[in-house]
C-alpha cells in the first residue's frame, strides 16, 4: 500500500472517486475505492479495480458494435453499484 503520492509527494488515504469511462459519445459514471492522495487527488486503483473498470470498457465497446447500425446520438450511464477494492 502506497503511503505517499507519486506525482506529488502528498499523503495518501482511502476514499472513492468517480471515474469516467468515455467511448465516442458514450459515457459511464462509476463510483469506485482508491488509494487517494490528499495534496493533488491522483488516484491509485487496486490490480482487482483495474480488472473491473477494463471489463466495463469492454462491455461499453460492444454496446456500441451493436448501435452501429443506428445514428447514435451518445449516452451517459451512471453505474449503480460501487466498486469495491
Amino acid at each position: 500500500m502506497l503511503t505517499k503520492c507519486a506525482l506529488c509527494g502528498g499523503d495518501i488515504r482511502p476514499g472513492k472517486v468517480e471515474k469516467v469511462i468515455r467511448i465516442e459519445n458514450n459515457v459511464v459514471i462509476v463510483s469506485v475505492d482508491a488509494e487517494v492522495c490528499q495534496q493533488c487527488g491522483e488516484a491509485y486503483y487496486t490490480p482487482k479495480t483495474v480488472e473491473k473498470l477494463q471489463e466495463m470498457r469492454k462491455k461499453l465497446k460492444e454496446v456500441i458494435k451493436i448501435e452501429e447500425l443506428c445514428i447514435p446520438t451518445g449516452q451517459t450511464y451512471l453505474y449503480k453499484k460501487e466498486i469495491e477494492a
